[in-house]
């Protein structure tokens, strides 16, 4: 207070002085938060895009294993007991291509087994013997 020629320059002087200790106190903490060593993000990112990946092929497969399930169960209540079903699903999680293998050996009507697959998917099958 000594220091200061005139009391209207008091406050001034006192906001300058607070504001040079602020930054004495400040300055080594934003060094110290500089030294930190920050993760490296982007392999976060990639690890995160391979789980996304990783669960769309997951997503991918569970459509495709309801759908054959769900067109077996009703093959299955028509007497087709041992078809084979292949089903394409693409990147939108769009039924594209549906392959049905029937056996030789049994006496399958393939026009009933299109025409059940078509009703329940909307897609004409490839039918395949085996």
């Amino acid at each position: 207070h000594i220091l200061i020629p005139n009391k209207n320059m008091e406050s001034s002087m006192k906001f300058a002085l607070n504001i040079f200790l602020i930054s004495i106190i400040a300055i080594p903490i934003i060094k110290s938060i500089k030294k930190i060593d920050i993760p490296n993000y982007s392999e976060l990112l990639d690890k995160n895009k391979f789980y996304e990946e990783n669960l769309k092929d997951k997503v991918e497969n569970s459509n495709k294993n309801i759908l054959e399930n769900a067109l077996k169960a009703v093959f299955y209540k028509k007497g087709y007991n041992n078809v084979d079903i292949s089903i394409d699903i693409d990147k939108d999680n769009k039924t594209t291509n549906i392959e049905i293998k029937i056996p030789l050996s049994e006496n399958y009507d393939a026009e009933e087994i299109k025409e059940i697959t078509k009703q329940q998917t909307g897609i004409n099958p490839n039918i395949k013997y085996y």
